[in-house]
């Protein structure tokens, strides 16, 4: 099950998703810390800007849970005309990965899949970090598919994210995993890591209906900082940058893709701007993009 799908294709303004990166403001992705503004001020601020939906972080969802319930983040963000949700970061759930499971995994996993039920959640995204793995592909299956069954019975999806390094980072291996994981799980493009991971455009457009959510973001070509950093740091909105976003998104939608598309953009330079100012600027580079005059 999939929430918040586009029907119509191109006939109406695109679904766009705010991340929760793009709108954390000054929070180092390593840091356990809060953002800086709290949730409801991201939530009006995104849908001040047009954005349908938004990412939150489990950081936010044990706020609500284990404070004022998630009933009533339902009902905040609701009551701002937000109606696509993301949840994240499903980790600790690959065998042999880089990000092992400890005393907080369980938690956590419980934490997002209970949030996806209460918020009607579209999605919870799943990573499997930049660090190889020791896993066969056949073992990430499994362990993936574990985690579509669990989707399912919460009534949301997880989608596996292609990362620039580490196990899932070529779109062959990507696909033979969601493909084989069964119904609850989709493949997740991020256009800054399928830039970094130089997957091929024409690749993609083949893919024949297996991308389950797509993000959006721009940059330079080339970088000498080491991926963390170049991820987390160097990220721009939808033209501003040089990767070539018009061939991601013919492609994407070659492949019947007609979900929401996610912005996800970590700056240093952006995230110390106001906070309004990073939703608009964000949300316009977006929708030039997808709807060109």
């Amino acid at each position: 099950m999939v929430h918040g799908m586009i029907v119509t294709g191109e006939e109406r303004d695109p679904d766009l998703l705010a991340s929760f990166w793009t709108l954390a403001g000054d929070l180092d992705i390593r840091s356990p810390g809060p953002s800086p503004w709290s949730l409801e001020q991201r939530v009006i601020a995104a849908a001040e800007a047009g954005f349908r939906g938004i990412g939150i972080d489990h950081r936010d969802v044990a706020r609500f849970r284990y404070g004022p319930g998630l009933e009533r983040m339902h009902a905040m963000i609701e009551s701002a005309g937000i109606s696509i949700i993301e949840l994240e970061l499903l980790t600790g759930w690959l065998p042999g990965g880089p990000w092992p499971a400890d005393e907080n995994t369980a938690r956590v996993h419980d934490d997002l899949f209970a949030a996806a039920e209460a918020l009607g959640a579209r999605h919870i995204k799943a990573g499997v970090g930049f660090a190889e793995s020791t896993a066969s592909t056949a073992a990430i299956t499994r362990a993936f598919a574990a985690l579509c069954r669990r989707a399912e019975r919460v009534g949301t999806s997880v989608m596996l994210e292609l990362l620039a390094q580490g196990p899932i980072r070529t779109l062959p291996r990507a696909a033979e995993v969601v493909d084989g994981a069964g119904p609850g799980g989709g493949l997740l493009l991020d256009a800054w890591h399928v830039q970094r991971a130089g997957v091929p455009i024409q690749a993609i457009a083949a893919l024949a209906g297996r991308v389950g959510y797509v993000e959006l973001c721009d940059g330079p070509l080339f970088t000498a900082e080491s991926a963390l950093a170049d991820a987390t740091r160097n990220r721009r909105p939808c033209g501003e940058g040089e990767f070539d976003l018009p061939g991601f998104v013919g492609a994407v939608r070659q492949a019947s893709y007609r979900g929401p598309f996610g912005v996800e953009i970590l700056s240093a330079s952006l995230r110390t701007r106001p906070l309004n100012e990073i939703a608009r600027r964000c949300a316009a580079g977006a929708r030039r993009l997808l709807t060109p005059s």
